[in-house]
């Protein structure tokens, strides 16, 4: 029923199951062959239009002892579908009572940025977008920082400025609502660099950890004010789910360039050693930590390197 909520509420399965094969078939019809495994009857109409099929050749099983076990992972398999594809179903009521408690008409797009570095360096952020139907990862982006310093309230601004701007170029609608990662201090600092005419359709807000970083105390920050998020559940778990995302996002990111960063300045000098090589190596060794400790018969045993690359690498590595 959920595959097919045009069919009517009051079928019995065995009808439910013949709507699901004609359809299944219907869309499979390049296959060569489709097996079939049911604990349900199946309707002598049904049974009827698939022995006239040339194409593709159906053939039904009857549940036994020996693929009992199919049942149960297709069962599995099928449920977490539907738990996937229903996971955010709760998305469009929360962004009603979020566009009530912020007084907008209506919110069809949500834009959430986080800040990813090391002391300033190798600076990341990220830009993910959540629309009614849930995350929009398509929609997601990432930006390297210019501008190099340990301060996340310019890099939060810079990195906002950038992507309004490059939806105004290329005439694409601005969010209802950008949340930032942060407290009062990144909020009041990015609405002052922000230009005003981005602010007539679009509403800032930010979520900040509360006591011990634990999420049930966040605070939501709007307006000049906070709000303890623990009494607005319909409104937390979208926006820490937001959060979350952005967090998640703007890491992965900050971590590859970290790599890159120091397979380049500790391998660059190197002769011998191209840019691929270099990836090879943490792909092999996992990380820029097992590079370092990897023995002479390691580095040697690594396809593409052999013994004159493999003693370069170790001298070099041992030298620094």
């Amino acid at each position: 029923q959920n595959f097919y909520p045009d069919t009517k509420e009051n079928l019995p399965v065995e009808e439910l199951l013949s709507i699901f094969i004609e359809r299944f078939i219907a869309k499979n019809k390049d296959r060569k062959e489709i097996h079939f495994l049911f604990n349900e009857n199946i309707r002598k109409e049904t049974l009827d239009f698939l022995k006239k099929l040339d194409r593709p050749k159906i053939k039904i099983h009857k549940l036994d002892r020996q693929n009992q076990n199919l049942l149960e992972i297709c069962n599995s398999q099928a449920e977490d579908a539907l738990h996937r594809s229903n996971g955010f179903f709760w998305i469009p009521n929360s962004l009603e009572t979020l566009s009530a408690f912020l007084k907008i008409k209506k919110i069809n797009r949500i834009e959430a940025f986080d800040i990813s570095h090391t002391s300033g360096k190798q600076v990341s952020a990220s830009c993910v977008v959540l629309n009614r139907d849930g995350p929009d990862k398509k929609g997601y982006r990432l930006m390297n920082i210019k501008n190099e310093t340990n301060n996340d309230y310019l890099a939060l601004s810079e990195a906002i400025i950038r992507r309004l701007k490059n939806l105004q170029k290329n005439n694409l609608s601005y969010p209802e609502v950008i949340l930032l990662d942060g407290g009062k201090g990144q909020l009041n600092s990015v609405l002052k660099n922000i230009e005003k005419n981005f602010l007539e359709n679009i509403v800032l807000i930010a979520i900040s950890k509360g006591p011990n970083r634990k999420e049930k105390y966040d605070n939501l920050h709007f307006n000049n004010k906070s709000f303890e998020l623990k009494e607005f559940k319909n409104i937390s778990k979208v926006l820490q789910l937001l959060r979350n995302e952005s967090h998640r996002f703007a890491l992965n990111q900050h971590r590859k360039r970290r790599s890159k960063d120091f397979l380049s300045s500790r391998l660059d000098d190197v002769k011998g050693i191209g840019p691929k090589l270099k990836i090879n190596l943490l792909r092999h060794f996992g990380s820029e930590k097992e590079i370092l400790e990897a023995s002479f018969d390691e580095l040697k045993s690594l396809p593409g390197v052999g013994y004159i690359k493999a003693n370069q690498i170790y001298s070099f590595i041992n030298k620094k």
